[in-house]
């Protein structure tokens, strides 16, 4: 998960199958799902500050859905 393993590939290219999987084999054990989630959140803080800053969504507030 610390290389190159594809996770954040999976984020930012929507692949939820791949994701999905990836969450049913980890969950098994937390230690290595917590790994999952430390990739996760980078990438959730980096979406959320692109869609607020994004000066087409400020004007048209109906966007942000």
């Amino acid at each position: 998960m610390e290389k190159s393993t594809g996770c954040d590939y999976m984020f930012t290219h929507s692949r939820l199958d791949e994701l999905g999987l990836m969450y049913k084999i980890f969950k098994r054990d937390p230690q290595t799902l917590g790994l999952m989630i430390k990739k996760m959140i980078p990438y959730i803080e980096q979406r959320g500050e692109k869609i607020v800053k994004d000066e087409q969504c400020l004007t048209d507030p109906i966007l942000f859905t």
